[in-house]
């Protein structure tokens, strides 16, 4: 992984269901994401969101579940 790399994080916001991925970017190399907002980096693994709702509260940002 080149730490260098201005492709390493995507916009998948338009992939994934879930709407906290409109503040974030994946990485294509590991299970993180980076905030848009601060540029912290948070775990996915397994695609996990919960982490990036809990980050997002730190910027009083709520986002609402989506239902099926």
């Amino acid at each position: 992984m080149d730490e260098g790399d201005p492709n390493e994080f995507e916009d998948v916001s338009q992939k994934f269901k879930s709407n906290v991925w409109r503040h974030f970017k994946l990485s294509r190399y590991s299970e993180q994401a980076k905030c848009d907002i601060c540029s912290a980096l948070i775990k996915t693994k397994g695609g996990n969101t919960k982490g990036l709702h809990v980050h997002l509260k730190k910027h009083s940002i709520f986002v609402v579940k989506t239902v099926n």
